[in-house]
């Protein structure tokens, strides 16, 4: 009895949610992209197919890592990034690279990272989020200082609750979507990928559409550097 007191204790414990009504700073998309570099490469396609949209397949991993680096490279207004995982391998530190490259140009880069697989980043996190024209945002995430497993115990309806969304959209002009994660194990570095999980590069009406919803996230944290742990 006494080991079971001390159980629903624990459970009790960590059970505590997340502080709530934390203030979200305000955010919204930029919608006049058309003068960009990217925004005239897809123009031609846009004006022979209005209201439309287009993609094409990648079949392998090199295809999409290559597309969201150029992506990042010419990007001039905003890149709007979401992932259920990002890698802290040679895939996900090249995208980062570039995309704290294009931030210091001026451009706009928001991140929404699923805090599933983030324990430890942190520290990582706060100093991207330091960057002016960098935000973080954590979705869902676990309370700090606190065992992930038990909190799985005690909150997992809530905590079940994951964003598997794997977006990276430049400009608002092109986008990549797909099954896989920034990384190199996820995102089938040198392997051909079932058509089930292919990524696809996408441009037109469905880019438009596709922007990061930072000012509504679900049960997102707010940004990091005030982070609600």
């Amino acid at each position: 009895m006494r080991q079971l007191r001390w159980l629903l204790v624990a459970l009790a414990a960590i059970g505590c949610g997340l502080p709530k009504n934390v203030v979200r700073p305000p955010s919204s998309a930029l919608v006049d992209t058309h003068h960009t570099t990217l925004g005239e490469l897809t123009a031609p396609a846009q004006a022979k197919h209005p209201g439309q949209s287009g993609f094409l397949l990648f079949n392998t991993g090199e295809g999409a890592i290559q597309a969201r680096v150029a992506m990042a490279e010419l990007a001039q207004s905003s890149i709007d990034a979401m992932y259920f995982q990002w890698g802290r391998d040679t895939v996900g530190r090249v995208l980062l690279d570039r995309m704290i490259a294009a931030a210091d140009r001026g451009v706009r880069v928001p991140l929404l990272i699923d805090d599933y697989w983030a324990s430890g980043y942190d520290l990582s996190f706060e100093t991207i989020a330091a960057h002016p024209n960098m935000e973080v945002r954590v979705f869902n995430p676990f309370v700090r200082g606190r065992m992930r497993v038990t909190q799985l115990l005690g909150r997992f309806t809530e905590l079940n609750r994951r964003m598997h969304n794997k977006l990276f959209v430049a400009d608002g002009q092109l986008a990549v979507v797909g099954g896989r994660n920034s990384s190199m194990t996820t995102s089938a570095w040198g392997r051909r990928s079932a058509t089930a999980t292919s990524t696809s590069w996408r441009w037109g009406r469905w880019c438009h559409r596709r922007r990061l919803p930072s000012t509504n996230t679900g049960t997102a944290s707010g940004p990091i550097r005030s982070a609600r742990w």
